[in-house]
C-alpha cells in the first residue's frame, strides 16, 4: 500500500512520457491520533456540521500548461487530488478512515518533473476547531511512513502538526492570525535527502481556564518539484553508454 502511493506520481510520469528518470518527492503520514489527557479529561472534533467549514482537502498542480486538480470535504473520507502531463505528475489525498475520526487513515502528497517542469501536491487532513476540556491536554501525532527527496533540480517535501489555542471564525482567519503554541515538522529537500528526525510527529496544548476552550489543529503534507531542462540528444546518447551500469546501481535491495 505506501509502496504504491509512494511511487504513485513517478510512475505515471514515466509511463506517460517514457523517461527513465526525473526529480521526486513525496511523503506518507499514517496512525494518525488525537487523544485527550488530565483535567475533564476530553476533546471534541466535529464532523458533518452546517457552522462549520469542511475540514481536509487535497491539491496537485503543475505550472506548464497550467493544470490543477483540487478535492476538498470532511476528514476521515477518502480524496485524492491528481495531475499530469508529459514532463510532469502529481497526487495528494487521504485514505478514509475506519472508524473515528482518523484511525486507519493514510495520507500523502507526491510529484515528479522533468524538463523544467513545476509540480506540487499538498494534502489537508485536517484544518479546523477542536473543542478541549478545562485542564485537559490534547496531543496530536501521526507515524512519519515515508519522505523523501531527490533530483538534480529543487524537490521538498514536508509534514506538519500545528495547534493554536485561539478560536479563529475560519480556516483563511487562522492562516493569517495563528501563532503556534506546538508545532512540529518533518522537512527533507534534494540537498538534505536523508531525513534523521523522529519517527512519530507530535504537538500538545493544554487548556489552562476554567472552561472548554477552542484550539485550531491543523496536519498537512506537501511535496514540490521544480526540473532542470532535459538534457539535449547529445548528451542522451553519451549518457546511454553507461546506462546499463546505471540501472543496477539504481535497485536497491
Amino acid at each position: 500500500m505506501l509502496k504504491t502511493i509512494q511511487y504513485a506520481a513517478a510512475a505515471a510520469l514515466i509511463a506517460a512520457s517514457q523517461l527513465a528518470a526525473a526529480d521526486v518527492a513525496g511523503v506518507v503520514l499514517t496512525d494518525i491520533k488525537v487523544a485527550a489527557s488530565g483535567g475533564q479529561w476530553w476533546d471534541v472534533i466535529f464532523k458533518d456540521v452546517s457552522w462549520l467549514e469542511p475540514t481536509a482537502g487535497a491539491v496537485a498542480g503543475l505550472d506548464d500548461p497550467a493544470t490543477s486538480d483540487s478535492k476538498s470535504g470532511w476528514h476521515g473520507n477518502a480524496m485524492t487530488a491528481s495531475v499530469s502531463d508529459y514532463h510532469g505528475a502529481a497526487t495528494a489525498g487521504t485514505t478514509a478512515a475506519t472508524s473515528g475520526d482518523f484511525d486507519g487513515m493514510t495520507a500523502f502528497a507526491n510529484a515528479a518533473a522533468t524538463n523544467r517542469e513545476s509540480v506540487w501536491a499538498f494534502s489537508k487532513v485536517y484544518d479546523g476547531k477542536v473543542l478541549v476540556g478545562s485542564g485537559t491536554t490534547i496531543t496530536v501525532s501521526a507515524k512519519l511512513a515515508d519522505i523523501y527527496a531527490s533530483g538534480t533540480g529543487t524537490s521538498q517535501a514536508n509534514a506538519s502538526i500545528e495547534l493554536c489555542g485561539a478560536d479563529f471564525s475560519n480556516a483563511a482567519d487562522a492562516l493569517v492570525n495563528c501563532v503556534p503554541m506546538s508545532f512540529a515538522e518533518a522537512f527533507v529537500d534534494q540537498s538534505l535527502p536523508g531525513y534523521t528526525g523522529p519517527s512519530v510527529l507530535s504537538a500538545s496544548w493544554t487548556n489552562d481556564s476554567s472552561d472548554g476552550a477552542w484550539t485550531w489543529m491543523r496536519i498537512g503534507l506537501s511535496a514540490s518539484v521544480q526540473a532542470l531542462p532535459e538534457p539535449t540528444s547529445a548528451m542522451l546518447c553519451l549518457a546511454s553508454l553507461g546506462a546499463a551500469a546505471a540501472v543496477r546501481r539504481r535497485r536497491k535491495g
